[in-house]
């Protein structure tokens, strides 16, 4: 396993650990949220290059985190897309 696949499993097991969140205030009874619904926490985003696809079934934070660490490493045309988009671009 390459250090970029092992760096992305790492993130996406840390983001899992993030996603429960316990509710307080009004709620009269204590309950969890287990899966925040908001298409940012869902692994729907890829991050594209000039060149590639660099990764891709990542959440948005992620992919920022990536995008970030690509950029200081000198990588151009850096974006982020949905996955949609990323395989639309690789068949090209």
């Amino acid at each position: 396993m390459n250090s970029r696949a092992y760096k992305m499993q790492e993130m996406t097991a840390r983001n899992k650990k993030k996603n429960t969140a316990p509710i307080d205030g009004a709620a009269s009874n204590a309950r969890e949220i287990t899966d925040f619904k908001s298409e940012l926490n869902e692994a729907c985003w890829s991050v594209i290059s000039f060149e590639r696809v660099e990764a891709t079934g990542l959440t948005y934070t992620e992919a920022a985190e990536l995008l970030g660490e690509l950029s200081r490493q000198g990588l151009s045309g850096l974006c982020i897309v949905t996955v949609e988009v990323a395989e639309r671009i690789s068949e090209i």
